[in-house]
């Protein structure tokens, strides 16, 4: 289905909200590019549950990777395996997983579907991953949706 086809069918929150879960699942499928459009359309009273719908998607695909990490749900295994025990053993140093969780969701250093995974490994509270994840996807969910609109409201536009 393409994004188009989704935003028609479910509006703009929902559609965004359905589009991040996939994309963090799939790194292939960007939700930064998708949010910049979804900004640069809806209306502007829908933005906070558009940025808020989009880290909470992808913080849906993020707990199946920490689930996976922890075992409950089998990763395969190859060189994406290998990659994994690269990072954990970096990981293991770090004193504030929280920060790093926070840090990884915020900007993609080092990549939030990597830590996902990890924290899962390394044991981290469940809770604690989902509460810091979600504040640094929402972060950056949010300064994504606000420059399109700032954007669009310095040219005039409505919306």
């Amino acid at each position: 289905m393409s994004p188009d086809a989704l935003v028609a069918g479910l509006g703009y929150p929902l559609a965004t909200f359905v589009y991040c879960v996939a994309s963090g699942f799939i790194p292939v499928v960007n939700a930064e590019l998708f949010l910049v459009g979804i900004a640069a359309l809806a209306p502007r009273e829908t933005l906070p549950a558009v940025a808020a719908l989009a880290a909470a998607g992808q913080m849906v695909a993020k707990c199946g990777m920490y689930l996976g990490g922890r075992g409950v749900v089998r990763l395969p295994k190859g060189k994406r395996h290998e990659d994994i025990l690269r990072w954990q053993a970096r990981v293991e140093r770090w004193r504030s997983k929280d920060l790093l969780v926070l840090l990884s969701a915020a900007v993609g250093l080092p990549p939030f579907f990597v830590t996902s995974i990890l924290a899962g490994t390394l044991r981290f509270p469940f809770v604690r991953f989902l509460l810091a994840g979600y504040l640094g996807r929402l972060l950056r969910f949010g300064a994504i949706v606000a420059v399109p609109a700032f954007g669009r409201w310095l040219v005039g536009g409505t919306g």
